[in-house]
């Protein structure tokens, strides 16, 4: 319910109030729950979401990375994670309005462009 009633706020300001509502859900390592949680807001903030993109993608990106660790080293929550990741990303990027692909755009490039293998996947991986 609390993220119904955040949801609700955002609709009314979502670019004032979308940078404030994000950053804690941020903070990696992230849970399923907080990403989750990242899903809600960003379908509900469509027309905002290009504000916070390089926010959003660096972090996504690069908890996308430390769950292929986790399936690697055999974490049973690892496939939920990645769920739960696959789904936000997805949102991000059908989220991003025409006027805010550039920055979109720039922030997965700059991903794409990075020295790790696993971040350039991803970041590829993103614009799918």
């Amino acid at each position: 319910r609390a993220v119904l009633g955040i949801c609700e706020m955002l609709r009314l300001r979502s670019r004032e109030l979308l940078p404030v509502v994000i950053g804690p859900l941020l903070k990696p390592p992230l849970s399923a729950n907080n990403i989750r949680a990242l899903s809600a807001i960003i379908s509900t903030t469509k027309s905002a979401v290009h504000h916070v993109t390089h926010k959003l993608v660096p972090v996504l990106i690069g908890e996308l990375v430390r769950s292929d660790g986790l399936a690697q080293g055999g974490d049973v929550h690892a496939e939920t994670l990645r769920s739960a990741l696959d789904d936000c990303a997805s949102k991000v990027a059908a989220a991003i309005p025409e006027e805010g692909f550039d920055w979109f755009l720039a922030e997965v490039c700059s991903q794409v462009d990075d020295d790790e293998g696993p971040r350039r996947r991803w970041g590829v991986r993103f614009l799918e």
